[in-house]
């Protein structure tokens, strides 16, 4: 089976993007900074959304969403999943190792947590910062 390209139109695009900052309170130092976060975002967009197509015809076993870091760039994102945004520094492989287990395990139990949301089941959205 092979998933149908994505695509959204201009409109489309802007109302997503200002619903994005308006949702996570993005604010941008200028216009060329939120030119380009806008640009990841819409990649970012896409690639959620071919992925969910996947989902929907059963190649794929998870869904995914957009999220406060969903305008950052890879090498940023990896800044905040590998603990370098906080400066944190391990003994050793075993901890870190451990320590991005944990990450993962967390990450995994807000996307749970926030599918329930979706669904009406509980009242209360999650992110990672509140871990």
């Amino acid at each position: 089976m092979a998933t149908e390209k994505v695509t959204f139109t201009d409109e489309e695009i802007s109302q997503k993007w200002a619903e994005y900052k308006a949702k996570f309170d993005k604010k941008y130092d200028d216009e060329t900074e939120e030119n380009s976060r806008k640009e990841l975002f819409v990649k970012n967009l896409l690639r959620i959304e071919e992925h969910n197509e996947k989902y929907k015809q059963g190649l794929v076993t998870f869904t995914m969403g957009i999220n406060q870091f969903s305008d950052l760039t890879k090498e940023e994102m990896k800044k905040f999943t590998c603990g370098e945004q906080f400066g944190k520094q391990y003994e050793n492989e075993k901890e870190e190792k451990f320590g991005k287990m944990v990450f993962s395990r967390r990450i995994k139990r807000i996307e749970e947590h926030n599918t329930q949301y979706k669904q009406g089941l509980i009242k209360s959205e999650m992110a990672i910062n509140q871990y």
